[in-house]
Parts: C-alpha cells; structure tokens; sequence
C-alpha cells in the first residue's frame, strides 16, 4: 500500500469536495477549540491509499495546528487545499493557485 495523504481544509465546505465526504471517512480525532478534527479514507481499487482529512477551521494558525498533527503520521505528502473566496476578487472562479 502507498504512503497515505494528507488533506487540510479549513472548512466543512471544503472537505465536501473530497470522494466520498462524509459517508465513507471514519473519524479519527473529534474537532476541539484547540486541535482540529481528524477522519480517514481507504480509496478503492487500484490506487489502494488511505487518506487523512484534517478540519483547521479558518487561518494560518489553524492551518499550521492541522499539518503538525497530521505530520505525526506517516504520510507521503500533505496538501493544504481551500476555496479562498476573499484571496484577490480579480481571480475567476476554478483559478488554481500553487505556492
């Protein structure tokens, strides 16, 4: 099995973008006001990799919460991912932003 992944999102917005969101991730660790929630996904099939979601809430801070804790696993990768709605009103909507 490949290393799993891990996934930041801020909100629950967000995380519905993700397969199979909400009904076949498991949660992990339960969301506090001070660590955010964590859930799992095996995919099907050939790709045979867990996935790990963690729920920041909104902000760096939180952001940066979220991948510590998730670097406490054994992952191949972390991807931040959001909708940044309030990012630059000049970008279109789908624009993708790598930094």
């Amino acid at each position: 099995m490949a290393r799993p992944i891990g996934i930041v999102v801020a909100l629950r917005l967000e995380a519905a973008a993700l397969p199979q969101w909400p009904r076949r991730w498991r949660a992990e660790a339960l969301p506090t006001d001070s660590s955010p929630g964590i859930w799992s996904y095996d995919t099907p099939g050939a790709q045979d990799r867990k996935l790990y979601c963690a729920l920041s809430g909104p902000g760096a801070p939180a952001a940066e919460r979220a991948a510590r804790l998730l670097l406490r696993r054994d992952l191949g990768g972390i991807v931040s991912f959001g909708v940044s709605g309030g990012l630059d009103p000049a970008l279109a909507p789908g624009a993708l932003l790598l930094g």
